[in-house]
């Protein structure tokens, strides 16, 4: 019964739809064509009228051309057959043919209108006659033509009993075109008709076919594909009878087990994607499975440890090893530190957890290990260890340097009094000045220890890198041995840059090192060192996008030493990280160069191979300046004084005194305090007649810092001349002094008395 049922309804209606559109199709067609015939035949009437009127005025106008233009309008329309106007000769005057008109009426007729000539002409004799419009029907089917004919007149005179007759109005139009195109709104009204029973129809068939065997499919289908492992489909399937339960039940069924799914699979991708090492083995310590991060680790393959017994039990004499077999037997977890061989028989440090593994009833089933590789924390801490020793150690030297460069200030105070006492004496001021020129290279050692201390600033200027150069080859070829050969091209004496004297050399002097460290035990050593001007091109640019185009002084020291090993280059000027031995270097010396190459705009390039040796590239901007050999130099003379009061505050007795002498020889009046309390109370005695502070920065009671924040408050516009030991970073980093001028001690009476003729100088203006 359900079969039969399932095809006889759509049968059934199609057999209606067919029945009922033959029914529409002769009934509404021929409404269809009576409302064309009624609709054409007032359309015909309301355009005749009209025109008629608008004809009428335009030949009383003698508008003739206007007669025409209105005429013509006609034929735009493709169902207008012929239309055309004629004057009371039937003489046409106006017509939608130009050709025709001038022709008679009847020629017209018997042109356009051969078949109903004699009708036609008789219609056109009986509206003559009675001056009264016709519209009408004539033909049938496609033939079928409504026609208008109207009297065209004139208004009546005086005296007459009706209008005068001036022509007439024709047209005659096709109602075969709308006739068809209604019949077409017909048929498709009749269509959509019944194409909305052809889609009822097939909906029913549908529905039918759905309700049972399509969704017995789909369940089917749904099932075919979890099967194969696609945990995302589901059936679709809704309903409260059987079938709804089923699928539904399916998709519960399905979810939950995808859901599952998700989480092992983001269980087994941690594992699988972990840093760390991970190692699961059987309760006798073989292992079953570990992750890539284990290889990447140990060098070994999946394939060569699974199924074998894990790394940590093949030495029986490691004690670490035994006592993690001990906690395993005992079921029992195991954390501690581990070494570990890799397959190229290295080792490594590293923190290891094994854990046991249970399943639901309580049974030891498997152990699971997690391994941390040590060896970067280890390295950081030696690192940090190493570092504790520098900043200790900078704070030994900071110590050091003050108080020796307070004593160097005292003696060669001293020993300018000295020479200006024996000025007479020429031997005596002679060797006097060798101790000056002594001491003040001891002053530039401290100096170049507070740079490496971190306790001084970086004071740049314009350098001549050829002198440069050369005053380091000639400190250097003191202690270099005389088995190595020295070669030097360094002849670009207009090579100029702006930068720190000190920490160039330094830098240079670091390199070189490491190119002496690097000939040891090598036959016929030598170094190279080659001084040029090398233009920025698009592949430095690339390799140094913080280096800005233009010029650069290029300096190339080379070594045919033991090199660099390849795995060592890429951690070269990373601090403590080194090659050499402890006896030989911490690791500084390279990241050293790399952060003064850096703050000076540069950059700097090593090529090198193991057992041919290391080609190391500084690069320098150059400045847009000529600088003379010996640019930077300070100057000789010593300039005077104009009686200035100056209050002198330090807290060495000797240095003040010296200082003080040195002084009033150079024609000023001197105040001093041994202390910036004391400097003070001096001052608000005195605070009319002191022109300037010559004030030192560390002192006991209070600091020179502090001492001059609180004399500025008393007089804002004082000047000021810092004296330091060491500590110029304390000064620059305080609020309103970092544009004070600072000397360092030792300083040379012409730096001293320049300093302080700009500063009084700069007052008075």
């Amino acid at each position: 019964m359900r079969y039969s049922l399932r095809w006889l309804l759509p049968l059934v209606l199609i057999t209606f739809t067919v029945a009922v559109a033959a029914w529409s199709y002769q009934t509404n067609g021929k409404i269809a064509e009576d409302e064309v015939e009624q609709d054409q035949l007032l359309h015909m009437s309301l355009e005749m009228d009209q025109l008629q009127r608008h004809i009428e005025l335009e030949l009383r106008e003698g508008m003739m051309a206007s007669v025409q233009e209105e005429i013509s309008t006609l034929g735009v329309n493709p169902e207008v057959e012929i239309a055309f106007l004629s004057d009371h000769h039937d003489i046409v005057i106006a017509s939608i043919f130009f050709a025709s008109v001038g022709n008679s009426v009847e020629g017209m007729i018997d042109k356009y209108l051969s078949n109903s000539s004699g009708i036609r002409l008789e219609q056109f004799q009986q509206v003559k006659q009675s001056l009264s419009s016709r519209v009408f029907l004539e033909g049938e089917g496609e033939n079928q033509k409504v026609i208008g004919i109207y009297p065209v007149v004139t208004g009546r005179q005086v005296g007459e009993l009706r209008p005068t007759l001036i022509g007439l109005l024709y047209a005659q139009r096709s109602l075969a075109k709308l006739k068809a195109v209604a019949l077409q709104n017909v048929v498709r009204q009749i269509s959509q008709f019944s194409l909305v029973l052809a889609l009822l129809t097939v909906f029913l068939c549908m529905f039918l076919h759905f309700q049972v065997t399509e969704r017995i499919r789909k369940i089917v289908s749904a099932a075919r594909l979890v099967s194969e492992g696609d945990l995302s489909v589901r059936t679709g399937i809704s309903g409260n009878d059987e079938l709804g339960e089923v699928a539904s039940t399916m998709d519960q069924m399905v979810s939950r087990w995808a859901e599952a799914e998700a989480k092992l699979t983001k269980l087994s991708q941690g594992v699988e994607q972990s840093g760390e090492s991970m190692v699961i083995m059987d309760f006798q310590g073989v292992v079953e499975y570990v992750n890539p991060a284990f290889s990447r680790l140990s060098g070994y393959s999946i394939d060569e440890v699974i199924g074998n017994l894990a790394l940590w039990f093949k030495n029986s004499n490691d004690p670490v090893g035994r006592d993690l077999w001990g906690s395993m037997i005992l079921g029992n977890p195991w954390h501690g530190r581990i070494i570990n061989e890799k397959k190229d028989g290295s080792t490594y440090p590293s923190m290891l957890t094994v854990s046991p593994i249970r399943n639901d009833a309580g049974d030891l089933i498997n152990y699971v290990a997690v391994q941390q590789d040590l060896s970067e924390h280890e390295n950081l801490e030696e690192q940090f260890r190493q570092a504790q020793k520098m900043e200790a150690l900078g704070t030994l030297v900071g110590g050091i340097a003050h108080e020796f460069n307070n004593s160097l200030a005292g003696m060669t105070g001293n020993l300018y009094l000295a020479k200006q006492g024996a000025s007479q004496l020429p031997e005596v001021v002679a060797r006097l000045e060798v101790v000056e020129k002594l001491s003040f290279r001891s002053a530039e050692l401290i100096k170049n220890l507070l740079s490496f201390a971190r306790k001084g600033i970086i004071q740049k200027t314009d350098i001549v890198l050829s002198t440069l150069l050369k005053e380091v080859i000639k400190i250097y070829q003191a202690s270099l041995p005389e088995h190595i050969k020295l070669n030097t091209d360094i002849e670009a004496t207009s090579v100029v840059v702006h930068g720190d004297q000190n920490l160039l050399q330094q830098s240079l002097m670091n390199i070189i090192n490491n190119a002496c460290d690097a000939l040891h035990g090598v036959d016929d050593p030598s170094i190279s060192i080659k001084l040029d001007v090398f233009a920025a091109d698009g592949d430095f640019r690339v390799a140094h996008p913080e280096c800005k185009p233009g010029n650069y002084a290029s300096i190339s020291i080379r070594d045919n030493g033991v090199g660099i090993k390849a795995d060592d280059l890429p951690h070269i000027f990373e601090p403590f990280y080194t090659t050499k031995t402890v006896e030989q270097g911490a690791g500084l010396g390279l990241s050293m160069v790399y952060g003064a190459l850096q703050s000076h705009g540069g950059a700097i390039e090593i090529d090198s191979a193991k057992d041919v040796g290391s080609l190391v590239r500084i690069y320098l901007p150059l400045v847009d300046v000529s600088a003379e050999e010996g640019a930077g130099s300070e100057s000789s003379i010593v300039t005077q004084g104009q009686g200035e009061r100056i209050l002198l505050v330090d807290d060495n007795i000797t240095l003040l005194s010296s200082e003080k002498a040195i002084l009033e020889s150079l024609n000023y009046k001197v105040l001093t305090a041994s202390n910036g309390q004391e400097a003070i109370d001096l001052f608000n005695a005195n605070m009319n007649s002191v022109d300037l502070v010559l004030m030192d920065v560390v002192m006991p009671v209070m600091g020179g810092v502090e001492a001059v924040r609180k004399l500025r408050e008393l007089k804002p516009e004082l000047k000021v001349v810092f004296s330091s030991g060491y500590d110029r970073e304390n000064i620059h980093k305080s609020d309103g002094l970092g544009s004070e001028t600072i000397i360092s001690k030792p300083f040379k009476v012409e730096a001293l008395s320049a300093a302080l003729r700009t500063e009084l100088d700069g007052h008075l203006n």
